[in-house]
């Protein structure tokens, strides 16, 4: 019989698995980068279609790192496709007295970020990361940056505005978000692990669809 921490690592491989596929059908390569919980240890790679989840990512996950992933793919190191429209939020954190670290998220945080959401279609990922969460919508088709990164910038910018996100990170296209494995903190905060709160990417949007919403 497996143990409740063997199945929890199944479901979260599972879940890790089933957000790959966000990338499904796409050309080029996903940034992977993982640090370790105090920013020691560093690994970068380009993951590469079909995008099963590498025994090198998993290695990862079983070693304590935090995990981050590129939202677009790349070609000879240059942005090629982008599959979903996503908005990242930064809430704000407080110094927890009793645990003496500063990591704990404002209550009101979570409960603004699901207001916005709820003014959205349902999200095909959502990533709880504490001081970090976003949220994708995959597109019916991926843009090809190469001929559309304008299309999608002020696409990113416009929901950003309107879901109160990060704009800096919403005009960085080929931008990092968190995926899996641990929440980074420094200064030996003690450590959560990311949450992948929704998959199901049968959901999937025009761009039109997501930006009269975020209009």
């Amino acid at each position: 019989m497996a143990t409740t921490t063997e199945v929890t690592a199944a479901r979260y491989t599972d879940a890790l698995a089933a957000a790959l596929r966000l990338f499904d059908g796409g050309r080029g390569t996903v940034a992977l980068s993982g640090r370790s919980l105090h920013g020691i240890g560093e690994q970068d790679a380009h993951i590469a279609p079909p995008f099963d989840v590498p025994l090198a990512v998993l290695q990862l996950l079983v070693d304590g790192y935090s995990l981050r992933l590129g939202l677009a793919t790349r070609s000879r190191q240059v942005l090629a496709e982008f599959p979903c429209a996503w908005t990242l939020w930064r809430p704000a954190t407080r110094f927890d007295k009793i645990t003496g670290y500063r990591h704990a998220v404002e209550p009101a945080a979570p409960e603004a970020i699901a207001a916005a959401l709820a003014t959205m279609p349902v999200p095909s990922v959502l990533v709880d990361a504490g001081p970090e969460v976003w949220a994708g919508w995959r597109l019916l088709e991926p843009l090809d940056l190469r001929r559309s990164a304008d299309q999608a910038r002020a696409a990113q910018v416009a929901l950003a505005t309107r879901l109160g996100g990060d704009i800096a990170a919403a005009e960085g296209l080929g931008g990092l978000a968190p995926f899996a494995g641990r929440v980074r903190y420094w200064n030996n905060t003690i450590p959560d692990f990311i949450t992948i709160a929704e998959v199901e990417l049968t959901r999937r949007y025009t761009l039109d669809e997501l930006t009269k919403e975020a209009s």
